[in-house]
């Protein structure tokens, strides 16, 4: 019960969102534009279904396989993304209206006529065929856009490597390499087909440890353990490791931690593990996600406990989810913090709205003491299947001494 109520209130709140997007769509390109009423209402229609679509396909992709649940869920993702540039497009669009009208009222030689006399006929004409041309042009800027952002997730991956020298790293083992992958999101549009791909780049990096910072999966195991299978393969010399995400909460993350412990992925639950060679070594440490506190697992991060073994002359890198971390980290000295979370904002303009909850959107990060923040923007996505000014992300580190 404890896990079904905020579910249930999320999606009322996202519901009610949703709601109030689409009727703001209606009412700009619908209503004021004095459609005919045959086009007028078949266009009501359709908007009304694709709105219901969307947390009608939320829920059936927890009843549904897999496979099914996506060929349900594609288009109302789809219709998602569309509505974010729609409205963004139309806020626009307003704004320009809104100023045209002041100044036709501060042009006006006769403020007591104007403000008496109905409009003409020819007046309300004009407005509408301006109100007919912003819509028009708002389709065609909101499908292009559509069309390409779809187009980014349908690319590979992006490998973008970072050399990054830490103060206490090992001279012995310069060179070393990790890849990072991060909110992959298995669930409602991308399946075992896109993540065999994301593990086949992996692999080809050949890196000498893989770790994944959160948000695998959007389902639960009885549904998702096959479509996760494809991360068996995953091949480091020094291991795979994972930490949680805020997602894994939402569908039971202790039965996720103990299935990907069956298929020898490491979970770092606020503890830390020796990563060393012969003679050296640094400790790489793992913290759960925030939203663990308030989950029916109750224990959120601790990075006390996950470095209370560690010695003070060893080098720290540090895997949480969320970088908010960045402040803790960097207080006890921690070298490199590699998070996830933001997938970069996903879409643009929505990247701005990451500093409502996070410190930083994307990429390298210094100026906390020693500590260096990087944060992965996501190799998979979440809802839409939309990127635009993003990009799918993996990301490997080659880790040296600082000044070797």
């Amino acid at each position: 019960m404890s896990h079904t109520i905020p579910i249930i209130l999320f999606a009322l709140a996202f519901t009610s969102v949703i709601g109030g997007l689409q009727y703001y769509i209606w009412r700009r390109l619908i209503h004021d534009t004095q459609l005919k009423t045959l086009p007028k209402r078949v266009a009501t229609v359709v908007i009304i279904l694709l709105t219901l679509s969307i947390p009608l396909s939320m829920i059936l992709s927890r009843t549904l396989t897999p496979t099914t649940a996506r060929l349900f869920s594609f288009t109302p993702m789809l219709w998602l993304g569309t509505t974010l540039f729609l409205v963004s497009i139309l806020i626009i669009v307003d704004i320009f209206f809104l100023i045209r009208w002041f100044r036709q009222r501060k042009q006006s030689t006769n403020a007591t006529t104007n403000a008496t006399a109905p409009a003409s006929t020819t007046d309300l004409s004009r407005r509408t065929t301006l109100k007919r041309m912003a819509a028009m042009g708002t389709l065609g800027v909101s499908g292009a856009l559509t069309g390409v952002s779809f187009w980014n997730t349908q690319k590979d991956a992006t490998v973008i490597r970072q050399s990054i020298p830490l103060a206490k790293f090992p001279p012995s083992m310069n060179g070393f390499t990790i890849a990072q992958i991060s909110d992959i999101h298995i669930g409602l549009t991308i399946g075992k087909d896109w993540l065999e791909k994301i593990v086949r780049q992996v692999n080809e990096l050949n890196p000498d440890l893989i770790v994944i910072t959160g948000d695998l999966i959007d389902g639960y195991v009885d549904s998702l353990c096959e479509e996760v299978a494809p991360l068996q393969f995953l091949n480091a010399p020094h291991g795979v490791f994972f930490v949680t995400g805020n997602h894994e909460y939402y569908f039971k993350a202790h039965q996720w931690i103990s299935h990907l412990k069956k298929m020898n992925i490491n979970v770092l639950e606020n503890r830390s593990v020796r990563i060393e060679n012969e003679s050296e070594h640094f400790v790489l440490a793992g913290v759960n996600d925030y939203h663990a506190s308030s989950s029916p697992e109750k224990e959120g991060p601790d990075l006390q406990k996950a470095l209370a073994n560690r010695p003070s002359d060893s080098e720290v890198i540090l895997l949480c989810h969320q970088p908010k971390v960045i402040f803790d980290a960097a207080k006890m000295d921690v070298g490199l913090v590699l998070s996830g979370h933001t997938h970069g904002g996903q879409i643009w303009p929505f990247n701005l709205l990451v500093r409502l909850q996070q410190p930083y959107n994307k990429g390298k990060i210094t100026g906390h003491r020693r500590t260096v923040l990087y944060i992965n923007q996501g190799t998979g996505y979440w809802g839409p299947p939309m990127r635009l000014g993003t990009t799918s992300e993996i990301t490997l580190f080659t880790l040296s001494n600082k000044g070797k």
